[in-house]
C-alpha cells in the first residue's frame, strides 16, 4: 500500500463512520529529481476527492522533503508523523538523525503537540535475512506495518492480518511468518517514538535567512507518471582465462575458494527430482495453463513440510541445447567461467552444455547488453552498424 521506493509523504485522513476509501496521487518532477504525494481519504462521503488540510497521519518517505515543502502545515494538531531514516545509527536516533532535522520543523512539531515516530529502513537487510517468504519486499511491509501502526494504534497483534489481507493475494506468506517479522521490527526497535519536547516551540534558526520565502504546502502536479528511477544495467565484464588457470583452481582448492555445489548461483540448497507425473487440468483452448505435477523424490534428501516454500528450476530443452551448440560449432563439453548471478566477483565453472541449460536463457528475448558486448567482437563494418541499431 506504501511504496518507499521514491521520495515521497503520504497524508492520510480519518473519520469514525468510513464507508469511502480514496487515493490520490501528484507527482512533481521539478523537485529533488522527482517526488509524489499520495492522500487517503476514509470517509463517509462519496465525494473526498478534496486536498487533505487536516491528516491523522503523514508519512514523510525522505527528510530531504521537509526542506522543499512545509509537510506538518497539513497535519491535524496531536497527528502522528511518520518520518523515515535510511542511514545506520551509529549511537542513537535522537543524536543521529533527530538532531539534524530542520529548527522550523521541530517548531511544528512542538506548537501543534504531533507525535513523531521515526521509522528505521537501515535495518532491511536484517529483515530480508528473516525468511525468503518477505525478502525483497521487507521495506514495503515495514512501512506498511509503521502505517497501521499510527492509523490504528489499537490493532495490537491484530497488524498482521491487516498485512496478510494487503498482501495475501500477491505472495504466499504465512500469519507466523509476518508474526516474526513484526516481531522483529520491534524488537530492532525499527519504529522509534521520539520524544517532542515543548523547548522545541521555542527554538531559533542559528542564521536568519533574508526575504526567506513560505515553503509550500502541496506539490505541483508536473507530471501524470512518477519520474523514472531505473538505473542503467552494467555491461558485465568478461575475463579470458587458459588452461593453467583452471588446473590451479582444481589443483589448490583451497586457495581459490572452491565449493562444489548442485546450483552455486542459487542461494539455498538444490536437489535434482524427477517428474513423475505432469497432467495438464484444463482444455487445450481454455487460456489460462493449470497443470498438475507430481514429483518423485525417493532417495534425493529432499524432505518437504506443509507450509514450506518450495522453488522449482527448470531447465531449457536439452534437444534445442544441442541445436545451439552445433550451430554455432561449440563443444559441448567445453568448460567455460560463468559469473555468480549475486556476486559478479565469484566465478561458476561449467561445461558449455551446463551452462546453456541452467544459466543462459538463449530462447529468450537478449538485453540491450548483450547486444553491445557482441559490437565489440564484430569486425565487420555493416555488421557491427546493424547490431547497434538492434540493441
Amino acid at each position: 500500500m506504501l511504496s518507499t521506493r521514491s521520495e515521497s509523504w503520504h497524508s492520510l485522513c480519518l473519520w469514525t463512520t468510513p464507508r469511502n476509501v480514496s487515493i490520490r496521487n501528484k507527482f512533481d518532477t521539478s523537485v529533488g529529481g522527482g517526488i509524489f504525494h499520495s492522500q487517503i481519504i476514509s470517509s463517509s462521503s462519496p465525494d473526498s476527492s478534496s486536498a487533505v488540510d487536516s491528516a491523522d497521519v503523514v508519512f514523510v518517505e525522505d527528510a530531504s522533503i521537509l526542506s522543499s515543502f512545509d509537510v506538518l502545515a497539513t497535519a491535524k494538531p496531536g497527528a502522528t508523523i511518520l518520518l523515515a531514516n535510511h542511514k545506520k545509527i551509529a549511537t542513537t536516533v535522537e543524536q543521529d538523525f533527530v538532531e539534524k532535522l530542520p529548527v522550523e520543523f521541530k517548531r511544528t512539531l512542538s506548537k501543534n503537540h504531533l507525535q513523531l515516530t521515526v521509522v528505521d529502513f537501515s535495518i532491511v537487510d536484517e529483515l530480508d535475512a528473516l525468511s525468503d517468504s518477505t525478502k525483497g519486499f521487507s521495506a514495503d511491509f515495514l512501512a506498511q506495518v509503521a502505517f497501521w501502526r499510527a492509523a490504528m494504534p489499537d490493532l495490537g497483534g491484530f497488524v498482521v492480518n491487516k498485512l496478510l489481507q494487503a498482501n495475501g493475494n500477491n505472495f504466499e506468506l504465512l500469519a507466523a511468518v509476518l508474526d516474526k517479522f513484526v516481531a522483529t521490527v520491534d524488537e530492532k526497535q525499527a519504529l522509534k517514538s521520539v520524544s517532542v519536547p515543548s523547548e522545541w516551540a521555542y527554538l531559533e534558526d542559528a542564521e536568519e535567512e533574508e526575504d526567506s520565502l513560505p515553503l509550500p504546502y502541496f506539490p505541483s502536479e508536473t507530471s501524470f507518471f512518477p519520474n523514472p528511477r531505473v538505473e542503467p544495467a552494467s555491461a558485465e565484464e568478461s575475463a579470458h582465462v587458459g588452461v593453467s588457470d583452471l588446473a590451479a583452481k582444481l589443483a589448490f582448492p583451497e586457495a581459490f575458494g572452491v565449493s562444489k555445489e548442485l546450483r552455486p548461483d542459487l542461494p539455498v540448497k538444490n536437489f535434482v527430482v524427477k517428474v513423475q507425473e505432469n497432467k495438464r487440468l484444463t482444455p487445450s483452448e481454455y487460456s489460462r495453463n493449470i497443470f498438475h505435477i507430481e514429483f518423485d523424490i525417493t532417495g534425493t534428501g529432499l524432505t518437504y513440510e506443509i507450509g514450506e516454500a518450495l522453488g522449482i528450476h527448470g531447465r531449457n530443452n536439452s534437444e534445442h541445447v544441442e541445436e545451439f551448440l552445433k550451430f554455432y560449432n561449440v563443444d559441448g563439453d567445453s568448460l567455460v567461467e560463468v559469473t555468480n548471478k549475486d556476486d559478479t566477483s565469484l566465478y561458476e565453472v561449467r561445461s558449455a552444455r551446463q551452462a546453456l541449460a541452467d544459466n543462459v536463457d538463449f530462447l529468450g528475448k537478449p538485453p540491450k547488453r548483450f547486444y553491445e558486448a557482441l559490437a565489440h567482437i564484430c569486425y565487420r563494418r555493416k555488421r557491427k552498424s546493424s547490431i547497434r541499431e538492434v540493441g
